[in-house]
């Protein structure tokens, strides 16, 4: 019984790490992209992390799943580390003067410049 319960906690985690990893890929495309043009190495290293894993990992999920164990609460699971990521950049960032991605300076907004 213990397996088949560690078996289910392992799915709802590996569904919030793919969702994750989704996550990721989808900002970097909506948001990031556009902040930099690499070239050489730094742009193939780019397309393979932010890129390629994302669709490999969503890919990988509707091929093999697992099944079921995308719910509510694996979605809502894989969107709370970004989220309490934001929050926490925000915090600091307004309170040391540096954040991590120009879009997310509060003080001075991208649609100000």
């Amino acid at each position: 019984m213990a397996v088949l319960a560690t078996i289910g906690v392992m799915h709802e985690r590996t569904s919030q790490h793919q969702g994750m990893v989704a996550v990721t890929g989808v900002v970097c495309h909506l948001v990031l992209r556009q902040l930099q043009k690499l070239q050489g190495d730094a742009a193939f290293a780019d397309l393979l992390l932010h890129t390629m894993s994302p669709l490999l990992c969503v890919v990988g999920w509707l091929c093999f799943g697992p099944r079921g164990a995308v719910d509510r609460r694996a979605v809502v699971g894989a969107l709370v580390f970004p989220i309490a990521w934001l929050a926490f950049t925000l915090l600091r960032g307004t309170a040391v003067g540096f954040w991590p991605y120009p879009f997310l300076n509060v003080r001075c907004p991208p649609l100000s410049t």
